[in-house]
């Protein structure tokens, strides 16, 4: 009797211990679904916050790349106006120079120093000097005799007449030498100095 009443007492413990386990699994359970749900908005809410991130992210850096692009833009356009600017003034200097050949004293000045110039570079004795064909008409026999004397050199007037604005050729007789004084080459020669000296006084 005993033992059938201890065994219905171990059954009661049991079942009430069972009930008592379920319903704590119960709470877990629901316990486990709510953190499982906060869970679930929390990283939806981090994902949200994320994707605006990256969204603020990409305006960010469309931003500033506009405003890069725009910088670059402007400094370009600056750039070209000062290259626009000094090609201006280097057309006006070129111009200046080969008006030069309007000068009452062009040949007997400017004509016989650039002849004496391109001799002194060069070694030798006898040259040909090479001029277009309007200022062949200005190197006389007396002016070829002066520089011949002055240099102490011997020198001869080429048939030949090169497509220059103005200023001389000078040709060693053997062909082998030649210092180009025209004056497209004396500017070219120049244009680079020309151009820093006058983007430091008109940019600096």
């Amino acid at each position: 009797m005993l033992s059938s009443n201890g065994e219905i007492l171990a059954r009661v413990i049991m079942e009430d211990a069972f009930q008592e386990a379920e319903a704590i699994l119960d709470k877990a359970r629901k316990e486990a679904a709510s953190i499982q749900r906060e869970a679930l908005r929390v990283q939806a809410e981090m994902r949200r916050q994320a994707e605006n991130s990256q969204t603020n992210l990409d305006i960010f850096l469309a931003k500033a790349k506009m405003v890069s692009q725009a910088e670059l833009a402007a400094r370009m356009e600056i750039i070209g106006q000062k290259e626009a600017i000094l090609q201006e003034v280097l057309d006006v200097v070129r111009q200046e120079l080969y008006a030069l050949v309007r000068y009452p004293d062009y040949a007997s000045h400017l004509l016989s120093r650039l002849t004496l110039e391109a001799l002194g570079w060069l070694e030798g004795e006898e040259f040909i000097i090479q001029v277009n064909s309007r200022d062949r008409q200005l190197f006389t026999d007396d002016l070829l005799a002066l520089l011949s004397a002055q240099s102490g050199k011997k020198l001869t007037l080429s048939e030949q007449t090169p497509d220059i604005e103005g200023g001389v050729i000078v040709v060693r007789s053997d062909g082998r030498l030649l210092y180009d004084n025209s004056l497209e080459a004396i500017f070219q020669r120049s244009e680079e100095v020309m151009r820093s000296a006058a983007a430091r006084l008109l940019f600096n």
